[in-house]
């Protein structure tokens, strides 16, 4: 059962700068994921059109390719569609590989449309 405090979900492009190349923060902060096996959790990274990454407690790295539209309209809000996403699939009984790539798909279509009308369709 996945409960919010096991997934930590972290907007990249927000904290470090969108110049971190995506696996770029797996290298310079090793103590940010030390604490990962202690509570069972992961750490989710949304790349934008680089798809998602997850950091599992046993050290592995989950990826989910983007989803963009045939035309990008608007991309305002798409990082927390993504990570809305993800805790939606994750509280339905989806793994996490799989919640990471409903959250890359749901994004990608929030990109294709203005605003929030029509994204549940």
């Amino acid at each position: 059962m996945w409960t919010v405090t096991s997934v930590l979900i972290h907007h990249t492009s927000e904290h470090w700068g969108s110049r971190i190349a995506p696996h770029g923060c797996l290298i310079p902060f090793p103590r940010m994921f030390s604490g990962l096996s202690l509570f069972r959790a992961y750490l989710v990274c949304a790349w934008a059109e680089h798809g998602a990454d997850a950091l599992g407690p046993d050290g592995r790295v989950l990826h989910s390719p983007s989803f963009p539209p045939d035309k990008i309209v608007d991309t305002l809000g798409a990082g927390d569609t993504f990570n809305a996403s993800v805790i939606f699939a994750l509280s339905k009984g989806q793994t996490m590989e799989e919640a990471i790539t409903f959250g890359c798909r749901i994004a990608g279509k929030k990109c294709g449309i203005q605003g929030y009308d029509g994204i549940t369709s």
